[in-house]
């Protein structure tokens, strides 16, 4: 709607349409992360691991929050710097199509070419969701790297994020819980061309997609 000193010039659109916000949902997760350490939950520069493992739950030992380079991995790696769109945490770009093309997705920005020389591609997207080196080293934007803070916030609050969101900013807002959705994280990685032109793209997606029943909501966004 178009307004002019407290008066409705001009309104349109459906108010009921739903936009698809894409990586709105890394804001989200921020809000999660946000919350948990104001009420205690988790120190932002302590280890991960001393919070949730993974151990038994992530698909592979090296993913294990306690193995390799993710003994360093902290909350804050893992959510990116505020002036900056980057993420510390080691994981690549997109662990998807881009992955097995070998390309990060930052060609387009000369940033990075190709897969990152510190990086080891199996090819297969799914084995490939780790931190490939020391946290803080390297800063790439990743969305892979969301998914494992997801499940990581899943873990800590022991409930669904998607309330936690609810309660502490949209309640405070006045958006009602039915206005808006968020995708889990099994929803997006079972659609093939969720993004039509662009098939596979988060097959990184890995389990567990629910932790002591909760469901896991897609931390890179949607």
């Amino acid at each position: 709607m178009l307004t002019r000193g407290g008066c409705l010039v001009q309104a349109w659109g459906d108010r009921q349409y739903q936009h698809q916000t894409a990586s709105v949902g890394k804001a989200l997760t921020w809000v999660v992360l946000g919350a948990a350490v104001a009420d205690g939950l988790l120190d932002p520069d302590e280890p991960i691991h001393k919070s949730w493992t993974g151990e038994d739950e992530l698909s592979h030992p090296h993913k294990y929050l306690t193995a390799g380079h993710h003994e360093k991995l902290t909350w804050r790696h893992l959510i990116g710097r505020r002036d900056e769109s980057l993420h510390w945490g080691g994981f690549p770009f997109e662990i998807g199509n881009r992955w097995r093309e070998q390309r990060t997705g930052l060609q387009e920005a000369d940033a990075v070419a190709g897969v990152p020389e510190w990086a080891s591609c199996t090819g297969d997207p799914c084995y490939d969701c780790y931190a490939h080196t020391d946290p803080g080293t390297v800063g790439l934007y990743s969305s892979a790297g969301f998914w494992r803070l997801g499940q990581a916030l899943t873990a800590v609050w022991g409930r669904d994020i998607k309330d936690v969101v609810q309660e502490r900013l949209f309640d405070a807002i006045g958006i009602p819980a039915e206005r808006w959705g968020w995708l889990t994280g099994r929803q997006v990685k079972d659609q093939k061309y969720f993004y039509p032109t662009i098939p596979d793209s988060y097959t990184y997606l890995d389990p567990p997609y629910e932790i002591d029943g909760n469901v896991v909501r897609s931390g890179p966004g949607w």
